[in-house]
């Protein structure tokens, strides 16, 4: 199992970003499918390349991505999570 701790930046965007009960729900039960197995088809996870080289990503819906740090084989660290322009985009409000 996957060990997930988050970031002071993940929390603030998380709480300023995903403000929907539904979108809420369905991170938790992406996050709960990561933890279990982070390379289930369904999670979309996969390496970035660019300014964020070295993080992965993985969606919570076809638009919500969260991007992490592997820390080590069994342990992540959250650290943005929004719409695919609020995460990739040029501007990271």
């Amino acid at each position: 199992m996957i060990k997930v701790s988050l970031t002071k930046i993940f929390r603030r965007r998380f709480r300023k970003r995903i403000t929907d009960q539904y979108l809420r729900q369905r991170f938790s039960q992406r996050l709960k499918l990561f933890t279990h197995n982070p390379h289930n088809r369904t999670l979309n996870d996969h390496q970035l390349g660019g300014k964020l080289s070295g993080f992965r990503a993985f969606s919570i819906t076809d638009d919500i991505r969260v991007i992490y740090h592997q820390d080590s084989p069994n342990k992540v660290s959250l650290v943005d999570v929004g719409t695919h322009t609020q995460v990739y985009g040029k501007s990271n409000s």
